[in-house]
């Protein structure tokens, strides 16, 4: 998967939920400072207001 998401931000480095998808697969497989970056860069892209430990808490609560 992050082979493909990563072909799709080359094609499309401003698309937000590209960036946010990759977030999400970045913090499945434990690479969690790069998917705070993704997220991070997906909010700018859509000028809203970022907060990790928002996000954190939503991804624990879809874990449990």
């Amino acid at each position: 998967a992050v082979k493909y998401i990563e072909k799709a931000i080359e094609i499309d480095k401003g698309n937000y939920v590209i960036w946010d998808h990759y977030g999400y697969i970045l913090y499945k497989i434990r690479k969690r400072k790069m998917a705070e970056n993704a997220w991070k860069r997906s909010c700018e892209l859509k000028n809203c207001i970022f907060s990790l430990e928002e996000r954190l808490e939503n991804e624990r609560k879809i874990n449990e």
